[in-house]
């Protein structure tokens, strides 16, 4: 037989249920326990009083129990609330998990993707793209100024004597055109290619629109307008470049005492990157750079040399290299 109130199996013919105590064969109700002995002495209406305040004590204690956590869960209903309006709306100070700034000297933002990277002559977005893909962070622009004052991406300076409409027409993009699709995301490594304030004021207008001010490094070779646009961000880094053979505007001496650069970069093809220049312009406060580390064999010399930033074409061999000699 079954006990009907627990539910359990008891031997046939039993008046109490061996397990929790109660009257087998009658309703709970209506027994009288005042009459129920047991053989031992013990009143027999001890354990099922016992197993009614067991009962009630259980219950009470889940009560408890249950408030207890529910407060607990509200709690931390409430920090896990908290935490993702945090998330969903962080703080001023950190506008943007993704934004990047020019002052920032790890790895990353040592290698500065030539002209992006990718085939062609480079500036171009598919060049720039590659590069992120990459990992590059520090993106090269090579800027002209059309004859309309126009700042666009290329190497070529030719395009510095010809009005806009022949950049347009040959599909080359606007330095704008390029702020505005990165953003604050990257930092651009801006060359002005021509002697020129007015290009330097053209560049100081778009970064002041898009708010660019800690995402450029300005370069050039032509201190005057490394002049103008220190003069408005006093804390950019600037670099001056330095070719002998195919500029020669400024010698490396000249170069590394000018008060407008913080860092002088010099043309690796050319030899210039030695350990006694990268000292001579520690020793002068600038940093050191070189352009064209573009194998394998460069990129090692730069990094065992401690260079403090390079051009390559390679940025994502640059990440490689750097991990493993720096």
């Amino acid at each position: 037989m079954f006990c009907e109130h627990c539910g359990r199996q008891i031997p046939d013919g039993s008046t109490f249920c061996d397990y929790c105590g109660m009257p087998v064969g009658s309703d709970f109700e209506e027994y009288d326990f005042d009459t129920m002995q047991e053989p031992s002495g013990r009143p027999k209406w001890l354990l099922p009083v016992l197993f009614l305040a067991l009962a009630a004590i259980s219950v009470a204690g889940g009560i408890i129990v249950a408030s207890i956590t529910g407060d607990d869960d509200s709690d931390n209903k409430s920090q896990q609330t908290t935490a993702a309006t945090v998330a969903e709306e962080p703080a001023e100070a950190e506008d943007d998990e993704e934004e990047v700034v020019q002052d920032t000297w790890d790895a990353e933002y040592r290698i500065y993707a030539a002209k992006g990277v990718g085939g062609g002559e480079g500036n171009t977005f598919y060049n720039f793209d590659a590069a992120i893909d990459q990992g590059a962070v520090c993106l090269e622009q090579d800027v002209v100024m059309s004859t309309d004052g126009t700042l666009f991406c290329h190497h070529n300076r030719v395009y510095n004597e010809l009005p806009a409409s022949a950049a347009v027409n040959d599909g080359l993009p606007t330095l704008e055109d390029v702020f505005e699709r990165y953003g604050t995301s990257i930092v651009y490594v801006v060359e002005i290619k021509i002697n020129s304030t007015d290009a330097a004021d053209e560049l100081i207008r778009l970064i002041t629109d898009y708010g660019l001010e800690d995402n450029v490094i300005i370069q050039s070779f032509y201190p005057k307008v490394l002049r103008r646009v220190k003069a408005q961000y006093p804390d950019m880094t600037s670099i001056i470049l330095h070719d002998d053979k195919l500029m020669n505007q400024v010698t490396f001496r000249e170069a590394i005492s000018l008060d407008c650069a913080d860092m002088v970069a010099v043309n690796y093809d050319e030899g210039k990157m030695t350990e006694e220049n990268c000292a001579l312009a520690w020793e002068a406060g600038k940093k050191f750079a070189a352009w064209n580390l573009d194998s394998r064999k460069s990129l090692q010399e730069g990094i065992r040399m401690g260079v403090d930033a390079y051009f390559t074409k390679e940025p994502g061999l640059a990440l490689e290299l750097e991990q493993e000699y720096r």
